[in-house]
């Protein structure tokens, strides 16, 4: 509860901070330079998490399912891979295909809440960086915070219908954030987990980075 407490403070700390920035700014992440607009929710410490163990094949099929500037599919593209990109916020879809364009990847970032305005594709690799936590989203920054259970659920409700057979999701999780639920989910629906690795957000909150695989059925 205190680590809940923790971040949630610190999370209105941070909202105020990116509310304060006027022009685009530059994230160094991976050795690859990220413009983000304002607006747009920046890769910060989980997101670093991911970045560092993203390791796709040239000619694989990737879908950034939370992509707000772009990295996860910046990193992917630039290793040879192609795909689709998804933010619910239109501001994160422009900073995004603005990043791919600069980059000369082949990748396209689209509006759509998880699968929703998607074609009938299965992918590769699919990556998630959703919210954590529950709480009133007042503005489209705080989609990176609150709306855990409704993200989860309905991510694992359609997930494996997108994913081919030997496809591997990764996935950030706070500990302190809504892990049981995550994992009971995944569990739920044919998905084995593995911990690549955690992270910790001033030497306190830690986050986890998960590669999911779906089970063979007998």
């Amino acid at each position: 509860m205190k680590d809940l407490e923790a971040a949630k403070a610190h999370q209105i700390i941070f909202l105020k901070k990116l509310k304060s920035y006027k022009s685009p700014y530059t994230i160094t992440i991976q050795g690859v330079d990220i413009i983000v607009n304002p607006n747009v929710f920046p890769p910060v410490t989980d997101s670093q998490l991911m970045a560092s163990h993203i390791n796709v094949k040239h000619g694989n099929r990737i879908l950034d399912l939370t992509t707000g500037s772009g990295v996860f599919a910046v990193i992917a593209g630039l290793q040879g891979a192609s795909g689709i990109a998804v933010d619910l916020h239109k501001d994160a879809v422009i900073n995004a295909n603005q990043n791919f364009a600069r980059f000369k990847i082949d990748m396209k970032a689209i509006e759509s809440d998880l699968f929703e305005n998607l074609t009938e594709e299965k992918f590769d690799w699919i990556f998630v960086n959703g919210p954590y936590t529950e709480g009133e989203v007042k503005e489209p920054l705080q989609l990176a915070f609150f709306g855990a259970k409704s993200f989860l659920t309905r991510l694992f409700q359609k997930a494996s219908s997108y994913l081919k057979a030997d496809g591997k999701i990764l996935i950030t999780i706070a500990e302190w954030g809504e892990l049981n639920l995550f994992e009971e989910l995944a569990k739920k629906n044919g998905f084995s987990l593995k911990i690549l690795g955690k992270k910790f957000s001033d030497n306190k909150r830690v986050y986890r980075l998960y590669e999911l695989k779906q089970k063979i059925k007998q």
